[in-house]
C-alpha cells in the first residue's frame, strides 16, 4: 500500500497516471533503461538517438552502447537549437530523442515544448530527463518518457523515476 500510494504521489506530481510510473535505483539508472527499453521497442524504426550536445553522459553513453548517437549542439549558454534538433529527428532511422528538461550546472531551460511537438510530428518519442527541475520550477507534459531523480528534491536518495506514456513502444530491459 505505501509503494502504491507513493507511486500515486508521484503521478500526480508528475502530470502522469500511476501505472506510467516505475521505480529505479537510480537516477542514471532510469536513463539508461529509457534508451535501452525504447531502442528494444522501436528496433524495426532504427538505433538513432538524437540528444543536445549537453545530455547527461548516462544518456549519451547508453545511446551509444545500444544504438547510434546523433549530438545536436547548442549555443553559448547551453540551448538547444530547436530547428537543428527538429531537422535531426527527420533523418532515417531515428528512434528516440532525448533532451534535458534543465541543465543543473548553468540552469538552462531547454525548448522542451517545441522539440515535442517536432518528435512527435516525425513519430518519435521524447525522453525528458527532468533530474535537475522537478522540485525547483513546473514540469513539462511535453514528454513521451520523463526521468527524474527524488534526491534533487528532497526526497530519497537511491531512488530513480521513470514516467512512461502509454504510446510509447518499448520492451522494457527490466523484470517487472
Amino acid at each position: 500500500m505505501l509503494l502504491e500510494a507513493a507511486r500515486e504521489s508521484l503521478a500526480a506530481g508528475l502530470g502522469a497516471r500511476t501505472e506510467e510510473v516505475h521505480l529505479t535505483a537510480s537516477h542514471t539508472q532510469s536513463l539508461h533503461a529509457a534508451v535501452r527499453a525504447v531502442l528494444a521497442g522501436r528496433r524495426r524504426v532504427g538505433t538513432r538517438v538524437v540528444a543536445s550536445a549537453v545530455e547527461r553522459t548516462a544518456v549519451l553513453e547508453a545511446a551509444r552502447f545500444a544504438g547510434e548517437l546523433e549530438k545536436v549542439g547548442v549555443d553559448a549558454t547551453g540551448r538547444v537549437d530547436a530547428h537543428a534538433f527538429t531537422a535531426a529527428l527527420s533523418r532515417e532511422g531515428v528512434a528516440l530523442a532525448a533532451l534535458q528538461h534543465a541543465n543543473g550546472e548553468v540552469g538552462t531551460l531547454q525548448p522542451v515544448h517545441a522539440v515535442h511537438e517536432a518528435a512527435r510530428a516525425a513519430g518519435v518519442p521524447l525522453l525528458v530527463d527532468a533530474g535537475a527541475s522537478v522540485g525547483h520550477v513546473a514540469v513539462p507534459h511535453a514528454w513521451d518518457l520523463l526521468a527524474a531523480d527524488p534526491g534533487d528534491w528532497g526526497g530519497p536518495s537511491g531512488l530513480g523515476v521513470l514516467a512512461v506514456r502509454p504510446r510509447v513502444r518499448w520492451a522494457p530491459v527490466w523484470p517487472r
